[in-house]
């Protein structure tokens, strides 16, 4: 099986507090849709309210292959947020990855957000279009730090790739977790995968994302329990540098 390094986007640290647009690469998507865009706030990406679905971007330094040569291979994200409230039951999209980067259209493996009785739910849609997503069952609480690990695993054929959703693991090995939520591809799937970006999204009341504690895995890795282990929280010395670049062995 294939086993790829590349340098990904690392979120990363050394932001000011402000305008998150111009920091570290980031770029607003398209024509501006929302007056007060994203901003940091002591580390964290505060996502502001509003209905413009306004995109804020990052390009990898390297571009994934996500096509038939990755196929036996996984992609890893993880991702750290908070979420103050969430309005509505039907939910909506405030993190996604995209290629080319800077895409005003082509969207996947987006994180949903739904409120419920006793707090919210985290969905996730392989598709290129918004589309719906596959939910969890569980409510988890709202003012509360989430480390969630999506799994992304490659196969080859058409639309049957598989995404896997965990909510604050625990595990070292991240497949020994529970499953929160998964879903196949239900569109053409991505042959690359170059970039990565938060969205203004109208359910939620708003996101915080923590960028020091969020990252893209450096690695293609095979399907194995033992590739997983850096995807867990309580690992994050052993994630790439927070740099922009590669650095030894993940």
């Amino acid at each position: 099986m294939l086993r790829r390094r590349f340098s990904a986007l690392i979120f990363g640290t050394g932001y000011t507090n402000g305008s998150l647009v111009g920091q570290n690469g980031w770029s607003q998507t398209g024509t501006t849709a929302q007056t007060v865009l994203q901003t940091v706030d002591k580390g964290a990406v505060v996502l502001p309210s509003g209905t413009t679905g306004q995109d804020t971007w990052n390009a990898f330094s390297s571009v994934v292959d996500s096509g038939p040569t990755a196929a036996g291979n996984s992609l890893l994200m993880k991702i750290n947020f908070s979420i103050t409230s969430a309005t509505s039951s039907t939910g909506d999209y405030f993190f996604h990855l995209s290629s080319p980067a800077n895409t005003t259209s082509v969207f996947f493996q987006r994180l949903f957000a739904r409120g419920t009785a006793g707090g919210f739910q985290l969905g996730i849609n392989g598709a290129q279009a918004a589309g719906s997503a596959a939910y969890g069952a569980t409510a988890l609480s709202l003012n509360t730090d989430h480390e969630v690990v999506i799994k992304w695993d490659f196969f080859l054929g058409g639309t049957n790739d598989m995404l896997y959703l965990y909510v604050n693991p625990t595990d070292p090995v991240l497949t020994n977790n529970i499953v929160y939520s998964s879903t196949n591809w239900t569109t053409t799937e991505p042959t690359t995968v170059a970039g990565a970006a938060g969205r203004v999204a109208t359910a939620i009341r708003p996101p915080k994302i923590l960028l020091a504690r969020s990252v893209l895995h450096g690695h293609h890795r095979p399907f194995t329990a033992r590739a997983h282990r850096e995807a867990v929280c309580g690992a994050h010395s052993r994630w790439m540098a927070i740099t922009g670049s590669s650095s030894g062995d993940v």
